[in-house]
């Protein structure tokens, strides 16, 4: 069961620090597009997403379509994506909206989780090799979307690179395994 906004919701910063339960918590970087900031200007864009704007305005200004974009006037409504980016740093929502048949929007809620994506390029990510430390290469592509201790010596990173595969169009996730803060391991798939 989905619950209507408040619109300021969990914000999640960049960079990485350890924790006890196995997540990796935030650390911000210089130079780098932060999460936090794009995560405040996301909640003022769906702030001002206000009953009565024409589904046409709508898409065109604020979402892309998600699932169910035939019928937004249903009782259901449809789901969209609305986000923000600066950089390689992008924040999105996903949301719930209802039309009336004039195509006018009823109101809009969160439906799912707040995804936060960090990309780099295929310069960066061939620029990468084995044995190099995380805080180096953290330097050049910022902090990385995802990050999961593994074990105590451990990491895994995650980013994003717009490079298509197969029916794939965009893009893939690129997977950093770091052991004792040196890289192991680097791969790309779609599936990541």
């Amino acid at each position: 069961m989905s619950r209507q906004w408040p619109i300021l919701g969990l914000v999640i910063s960049a960079g990485l620090a350890p924790t006890t339960a196995g997540t990796v918590e935030p650390i911000p970087l210089p130079g780098c597009p932060s999460f936090k900031t794009l995560g405040v200007t996301l909640d003022q864009r769906i702030a001002g997403l206000k009953p009565g704007l024409t589904l046409q305005e709508f898409t065109k200004t604020f979402a892309s379509q998600a699932l169910n974009f035939e019928h937004p006037q249903s009782r259901e409504g449809a789901l969209f994506f609305i986000g923000v980016s600066d950089g390689n740093a992008s924040v999105t929502d996903e949301v719930q909206c209802r039309f009336d048949r004039a195509g006018r929007l009823i109101s809009c809620h969160r439906e799912c989780c707040r995804s936060e994506t960090r990309s780099v390029t295929l310069e960066q990510y061939n620029s990468l090799a084995v044995g190099q430390s995380r805080s180096d290469i953290e330097a050049r592509l910022c902090s990385p979307s995802h990050a999961e201790r593994a074990s105590r010596i451990k990491l895994r990173t995650s980013y994003h690179i717009a490079l298509p595969v197969g029916h794939h169009d965009e893009g893939q996730g690129v997977l950093l395994i770091f052991e004792n803060d040196r890289l192991t391991f680097k791969g790309m798939s779609p599936y990541y």
